[in-house]
């Protein structure tokens, strides 16, 4: 009995490897590492092993699709709000993992873009999204930046945190683009000449806007449910003046 269950056994695995091949049970090819500025010209996955400066201009060029790249808690630094950071026009870029100081924009991408768990800090553009897209951003900080913390035509910016930014989330239809919505949800705001301005549809929901001096910059129609606006000189604004096409709901606006 116990020599035909080994047989059995053996068999099933013989099988697997047959039908699957090899490479189905080899481990996940590992990440290419980064240690200077460079150009990425194949999808894949890369990862930093240590800080990258640059001095004058871009930094990180992508050239393709499906690019997954990790700072590995390490930063990428520029001189003075030249450049970007990480840019790239392709489907399905990932950044994580890491902080961007002191370029113009510190990333910049195409559809599908994905932002999560970043420190944007001192750029004029924190993420540039602007370009028909959609994109997430999330669980990240962006603090003094000087014209947007977060750019977006269509998309969802989540659990983050703006101080101090000249707009913290911009969303909507930028020329050529149009906006389908973007979802600008559970996110913090602090001391930013406007928290949040759209153009176009959007869902505001459960965000938390404190002091600078416009909170919300709203063009209707858009849902603003749950929000609490206080300490703001200019807690809200209604771009094209038509307020029936809004929808307002369990909000909070108070000065202190």
């Amino acid at each position: 009995m116990r020599t035909r269950t080994t047989w059995l056994g053996l068999s099933v695995v013989a099988l697997f490897l047959v039908l699957c091949g090899p490479g189905m049970v080899a481990q996940a090819a590992a990440a290419t590492q980064i240690s200077s500025c460079m150009m990425i010209t194949e999808p894949g996955a890369y990862e930093l092993v240590q800080n990258l400066q640059a001095w004058s201009g871009d930094c990180l060029v992508v050239q393709a699709d499906f690019v997954t790249i990790d700072l590995k808690g390490f930063g990428i630094f520029g001189s003075g709000q030249y450049g970007t950071a990480v840019g790239g026009m392709g489907r399905g870029l990932v950044v994580r993992g890491g902080t961007i100081y002191s370029f113009f924009t510190a990333i910049r991408g195409g559809d599908s873009l994905v932002v999560e768990q970043m420190r944007v800090v001192n750029n004029a553009i924190g993420v540039d999204a602007s370009t028909g897209g959609s994109a997430s951003v999330k669980d990240s900080v962006f603090n003094d930046n000087t014209q947007w913390g977060v750019s977006v035509t269509n998309g969802v910016v989540a659990n983050n945190s703006f101080n101090r930014n000249g707009t913290g989330v911009s969303a909507g239809q930028y020329g050529w683009y149009p906006g389908s919505g973007a979802t600008i949800t559970n996110n913090t705001f602090s001391q930013n000449q406007i928290g949040i301005a759209t153009q176009g549809a959007a869902s505001i929901r459960n965000n938390t806007l404190e002091g600078g001096y416009t909170a919300l910059s709203i063009a209707c129609p858009a849902h603003i449910v749950g929000n609490t606006v206080f300490r703001a000189p200019v807690p809200l604004t209604v771009q094209n003046n038509q307020v029936w096409d809004c929808t307002f709901e369990h909000n909070s606006i108070r000065q202190f």
